[in-house]
């Protein structure tokens, strides 16, 4: 009881999914050091449920404060029938490899995370029995029931306890528990009371019996002591003890008087840090805090049944059946009695003197509760921009919605239900107003696909911004980034759901765009400063880069701010716990904590905390290059080839998660690209690296993947989602431009450029994966970035942007030979007039498939008679075909719809081609 759930929560690791339950809510230490704790190894999705009245009154008190509600996390108010209250106080914390499940009596705020004396029930699910997860997702799934509009927060529950995703789930279906427990024991508005319940475990636990003594632990009762009268009844004990502390007690003299055979014991707890210099020094450092802690002990000889979490003892929260009642959860398990005396009542501090009990408690000092009879219960914006509305009661007549206080035209979907098109999704207040012109108290919107799940933190990411924040990237730290990367890149999830292979269709290609359409207009850009307004031409390279550097004037560009603005690493202050006066809740009016304020200093290291007392119930596409000896071979070249082999594992676009592969590859292209500029690795290491790397994703991964890896995850809608963006376009084409330049004049290099420019136009969805304009700009951060250190900005960006449209304008002419081929608009002519330098286009059959690939004549030689060619192919590698059978991309080009300017590109380009070979 003495421990910080806060404190805990901080320490749980490699976490995706969180959900917590609670009455009160307090948003602003919800948004400050509740979010601090549960993001501070990965970036969870987070989603609270809390009492609807209890919700809706502290966000009218702190609305003004919140940034992140209905965007970084969701709060989900839950009705329960007139006069009772959802008061479970929960939180399932859950990640790929394992869950970590809290029941028990604090709420959603300073007092009950960290500052009153709570009780908290721990389950793991690696370690315990799934019993417990199991039942909460049955909990939960009665909760949900009683939220409109809640097809989102089904899907959730769902994905938490999908095996696939989280392997930990795999046997939560067969858990059926044990009498041993830990179990959950809940009602959320329907069914027998919970008092039926929880003596239902008692008596199949063994509890049939004599009971010694009960311990009865709870500052709230029902005011004539009925459900404490009924407990006693049905359990019959020799000898019942109520731990009472005075200070926010509900317990009066008539409770007390209908139940005389029950002890009262006067106890409190303190909170603070014991030293061991004298007796008065150790009473200085404590502190009197609140007993909000509520369990009920069952003792029977040397066993003892507990049950604790939520539940007070009154008659809202034991004694109702049906949908009368509160909504409760409990947590059930057995301890010895020396146990239960050391981890439980040894906690509290016996006080002399008892203190009589009040004939009459005063309510606590709050202001009255109204509750308005047109409520908002729920507001969902969807990808499509429609914003559902949810309102109680379903029979109001609502006839004007107002949107961030501006009118919106609503439609009525069904009773209880509006539906409206949102003109802004940055729209975070929901108003109705009813036909008598009565207003509803104020609603949050929930954007839907702002609260999808977060991906769990990345170490490289980690790394690198640490590693880059007071400067440069230097060799040792580049080089452990790539390790870093490997290790990821060979570490498959968990229980992954294996993907079957797809076999591309074989259906033609579209011809594609044309390379004078890929950039067509001159794009005004939004006021970028005070009065200023930018014209940002995508048509040519130098207005790229004008714009670019207009836009980016001012902003410091490296590659720590590269990391930090594509990776969400957020340097800000934290917020630092200045605790108030912890306030208490009533049965009849549970206060909400009072908003705290919090100061702000800088993030240090955590130092380490206390463990608090939980009561426990294959081969690459194509060859790799052949390393130096062993003796020769530098660290660096080693961490280079172990990179590419990652990124060239078949199974690493078979099983690894989508947004995973979009970091991968962002990552890959930062730190191959930064290695190159710095002088770490060679330019014909850069230009292999990337050729072996884009031959696999891109043209040709091998048996299973005669079209790479990327086509046989096109059916993947998350795959897709993830790879369209602008930084993911930015970053590709920043690793093509980088390693184009590096391969000029040679002959592995004109390859690459090849290869780059037909994915370029081959999967355009991902190279434009936004605007042009946000493109260009990302683009043009990615190159400042990685760029040699000293160089002027003006250069790197008019090089970055000619590389990308002359890839661009090569691309839309590979893309129009293959289509030209395909539907056989060839030069028959052109057959058997290869020569020495000669770009060709074949027909070739690569694992029973046929398939189209460039290559390059490099040699000429007789064999057995005939003339044969020595071609290198882009995907395949070198090849030898009789000088009959090739066909040279020259003689297609009177023949193919080439445009004049992609006509000229692919003259220049075979031109610098014959000067290679």
């Amino acid at each position: 009881m003495r421990s910080s759930l806060l404190d805990a929560l901080a320490k749980v690791q490699d976490v995706t999914d969180v959900i917590v339950m609670t009455h009160n809510v307090d948003f602003t230490f919800l948004q400050t050091l509740a979010l601090r704790a549960l993001t501070r190894h990965t970036q969870p999705r987070i989603t609270v449920f809390a009492d609807a009245q209890c919700a809706q009154e502290s966000f009218a008190s702190q609305r003004q404060h919140l940034t992140g509600l209905g965007l970084r996390y969701r709060v989900v108010p839950v009705a329960m029938a007139p006069g009772f209250r959802f008061h479970p106080k929960v939180v399932l914390l859950a990640g790929p490899s394992d869950a970590t499940l809290f029941v028990g009596s604090g709420n959603l705020g300073l007092p009950g995370w960290r500052e009153n004396a709570e009780v908290w029930v721990r389950c793991d699910a690696s370690k315990d029995d799934l019993a417990p997860f199991a039942q909460f997702r049955s909990f939960a799934l009665d909760v949900i029931s009683r939220v409109p509009l809640n097809d989102g927060l089904k899907e959730m529950l769902t994905q938490i306890y999908d095996p696939a995703r989280n392997a930990w789930a795999a046997g939560a279906d067969n858990a059926l528990g044990n009498l041993q427990g830990p179990i959950l024991i809940g009602r959320a508005g329907s069914g027998p009371t919970l008092q039926d319940k929880l003596l239902g475990w008692l008596n199949a636990a063994g509890a049939d019996g004599p009971v010694e003594h009960l311990y009865v632990c709870c500052p709230y009762y029902d005011e004539q002591g009925v459900a404490l009268a009924a407990l006693l009844a049905k359990i019959a004990p020799a000898r019942a003890t109520l731990l009472y502390q005075p200070k926010g007690s509900t317990l009066t003299l008539a409770a007390h008087e209908a139940n005389p055979h029950a002890e009262l014991l006067q106890v409190t707890a303190h909170r603070g840090k014991r030293n061991s210099k004298s007796e008065l020094d150790a009473a200085a450092t404590l502190r009197e805090v609140f007993v909000h802690a509520k369990f009920y002990a069952v003792q029977r000889g040397d066993e003892v049944l507990m049950l604790a979490g939520s539940a007070n003892c009154s008659v809202a929260a034991l004694t109702l059946d049906g949908n009368l009642g509160n909504a409760e959860l409990m947590a059930a398990w057995r301890m010895t009695t020396v146990e239960f005396q050391a981890q439980w009542l040894q906690e509290l501090t016996t006080v002399a003197g008892a203190t009589p009990v009040p004939a009459f408690v005063p309510p606590p000092q709050a202001p009255p509760r109204t509750i308005a009879s047109l409520r908002i219960l729920a507001a969902r914006l969807t990808d499509d921009d429609q914003l559902r509305v949810a309102f109680s009661p379903a029979t109001a007549q609502v006839v004007s919605c107002l949107l961030d206080d501006e009118p919106v035209q609503a439609v009525t979907v069904r009773p209880g239900i509006l539906s409206l098109t949102a003109p802004d999704r940055r729209a975070r207040h929901v108003v109705l107003v009813d036909v008598h012109g009565e207003h509803s108290p104020p609603g949050w919107v929930d954007d839907e696909s702002r609260l999808l799940p977060v991906p769990a933190s990345n170490k490289v990411v980690e790394f690198l911004a640490d590693a880059v924040k007071e400067g440069e990237l230097g060799l040792d730290a580049w080089i452990e980034g790539v390790k870093l990367l490997t290790q990821s890149l060979n570490k498959m999830p968990s229980q992954a759901q294996k993907r079957p292979f797809s076999r591309p269709s074989a259906g033609r290609p579209d011809r594609g765009p044309a390379a004078s359409t890929l950039y067509p207009a001159q794009e005004v850009l939004p006021e970028v400063g005070p009065g200023t307004c930018t014209t940002f031409d995508t048509r040519s390279a130098q207005g790229r880069a004008s714009g670019s550097l207009q836009v980016m004037e001012g902003e410091p560009v490296s590659i720590a701010t590269l990391v930090a603005r594509w990776f969400d690493i957020s340097d800000e202050a934290a917020a630092d716990n200045n605790p108030q006066q912890e306030t208490s809740e009533s049965e009849e009016q549970e206060g909400v904590d009072a908003p705290t304020r919090f100061r702000k200093r800088r993030p240090t290291s955590p130092a380490p905390a206390q463990e608090p007392g939980w009561v426990k119930p294959g081969p690459s596409p194509s060859p790799p290059p052949s390393p130096e000896p062993p003796s020769s071979v530098k660290t660096e070249r080693l961490a280079l080839i172990a990179l590419v082999d990652a990124l060239t594992n078949a199974k690493l676009f078979v099983s690894r998660p989508a947004d995973m592969i979009a970091d991968d590859l962002r990552l890959a292209a930062m730190l191959l690209t930064a290695a190159r500029c710095r002088g770490f690795i060679g330019d014909e290491w850069l230009v292999d690296a990337s050729k072996r790397a884009w031959v696999a994703i891109f043209v040709d991964g091998g048996p299973d993947a005669p079209k790479g890896w990327l086509a046989n995850r096109l059916d993947d809608p998350a795959l897709v989602q993830s790879l369209q963006s602008p930084t993911m376009s930015a970053a590709l084409l920043g690793w093509a431009c980088f390693a184009v330049q590096s391969g000029t004049s040679t002959l592995d290099g004109a390859m690459f450029e090849l290869l780059a420019a037909q994915a370029i136009a081959q999967h355009a969805w991902i190279f434009q994966g936004g605007s042009n304009q946000d493109v260009a700009l990302d683009l043009g951060r990615f190159a400042l970035g990685v760029a040699t250190p000293g160089m002027s900005r003006e250069t790197v960006l008019a090089d970055v942007y000619a590389m990308e449209m002359r890839l661009a304008a090569l691309g839309a002419v590979a893309n129009t030979l293959i289509w030209a081929v395909e539907n056989e608009i060839v030069d028959q002519g052109s057959q058997g007039d290869a020569q020495i330098g000669d770009l060709l286009l074949q027909r070739v059959r690569l694992n029973g498939e046929m398939a189209l690939r460039f290559g390059v004549v490099t040699n000429t030689e007789i064999a057995s008679g005939m003339e044969v060619v020595l071609v290198h192919w882009v995907a395949t590698g070198p090849l030898r075909l009789t000088k009959t059978s090739t066909r040279s991309v020259a003689g297609l080009i009177t023949r193919s719809p080439l445009m004049p300017d992609e006509t000229a590109s692919l003259n220049a380009y075979m031109a610098a081609l014959s000067q290679i070979t």
